[in-house]
């Protein structure tokens, strides 16, 4: 059993320790299935799909299963690091260390043929990264809010961002931003949020 930081919310003053420890973020299995479906699929022959930071295997094991998709994982803590990979992918999907956001980020842009979809903090979604994130050619089509896990302990607002390759969205394609609602049920109309 992992300690729980004591640390709070701040970040920046933590150990390296307490940095480290506050980066494993497990997200529940019922949760990634529901966040995996507001990913877009289109008719592919054959997509491949990675979790770069595999953890429980939550993403991993809700990858479409068909034989249209093939399924690939990275986990540091298991001797696969995705900084170190170099194989392309259509789409990257998972809930990734948020102390390596910006690096993180960046070798997914190299990676990723179609798109990538990640639970992140609001916060952290800044400028500089969304300038990054366009300029490599990919636009945000969905921010899907949800309730945080009570295992995360945590209140920073977190949502699931779905980023897509501009030449892969259709012309009248625009950001949705949805609430996943404790039942399962996807709210479009946040104009009551």
């Amino acid at each position: 059993m992992s300690k729980i930081s004591t640390a709070g919310n701040n970040i920046q003053n933590r150990t390296d320790e307490e940095k480290i420890e506050g980066d494993r973020f497990h997200t529940p299995a019922s949760l990634a299935e529901r966040l995996v479906d507001c990913i877009p699929r289109q008719d592919r022959q054959k997509e491949s799909w990675l979790d770069p930071c595999k953890g429980f295997g939550a993403f991993y094991d809700a990858f479409p299963d068909d034989a249209a998709t093939t399924h690939h994982w990275c986990e540091i803590e298991q001797g696969r690091d995705f900084f170190k990979l170099k194989d392309e992918h259509d789409w990257i999907v998972s809930n990734p260390p948020f102390s390596q956001l910006t690096d993180w980020i960046k070798h997914t842009l190299r990676l990723s043929r179609i798109g990538f979809a990640y639970i992140l903090p609001l916060y952290s979604i800044s400028h500089s990264r969304l300038e990054l994130i366009e300029l490599a050619g990919f636009k945000c089509v969905d921010i899907v809010l949800f309730k945080n896990p009570v295992s995360w302990k945590i209140g920073f607002q977190f949502a699931f961002f779905v980023f897509i390759r501009t030449e892969q969205l259709l012309p009248d394609e625009v950001a949705s931003i949805r609430r996943l609602n404790d039942d399962g049920t996807l709210q479009s109309n946040l104009n009551q949020f």
